[in-house]
């Protein structure tokens, strides 16, 4: 039987978190959750090897660009993809030179960040920036539908199941 893919995530909003945790545990990952930047590094210094690690930007005490270039020293090679609200081009372009693999924006699908994540592992760099699409996980949208989570947004649903229904629906800002 093949591992499943590993994912450092690190998130310090801890619905962010949990709701990305859920949409990437759903497309067959296997999440190991950080709250922080220093978190992150002391997990990838004593956890078996990740396939590639997810970073928010903007988090209060090491920032994700800091992240960067933290774990590049330790480990050159692992693919990282940092997910942010807003960033300039010329932000990006700093990023991806201090070793980002991707930096994809939010909002956007699941599938548009897992395809982000594999594109990551496969070596191909890039932005991403997809709205999020009705009927796929919403992540940084303003919100959600029945069934689908928004990350970064205004609302979500608590699990990817679509009986909940709008009773299920909270506020995760």
């Amino acid at each position: 039987m093949d591992r499943l893919l590993r994912v450092l995530l690190v998130d310090d909003e801890r619905a962010i978190r949990t709701a990305l945790q859920r949409v990437l545990a759903g497309a067959g990952f296997e999440v190991v959750a950080a709250a922080s930047g220093e978190q992150a590094l002391v997990v990838l210094s004593g956890a078996p090897p990740f396939d590639v690690v997810l970073t928010d930007l903007e988090m209060p005490t090491m920032r994700g660009s800091e992240l960067v270039l933290a774990i590049r020293k330790v480990d050159p090679e692992i693919p990282i993809v940092v997910l942010t609200g807003h960033c300039s081009a010329q932000q990006i372009e700093s990023l991806l030179g201090s070793g980002a693999s991707n930096c994809v924006g939010k909002p956007i699908s699941g599938d548009q960040l897992v395809k982000a994540l594999h594109e990551a592992m496969r070596g191909q760099p890039g932005v991403r920036n997809q709205a999020a699409v009705s009927g796929q996980h919403a992540i940084g949208g303003q919100s959600a539908s029945s069934g689908q989570h928004a990350i970064g947004g205004q609302t979500a649903v608590s699990d990817g199941d679509a009986t909940n229904g709008p009773d299920a629906i909270r506020n995760i800002r």
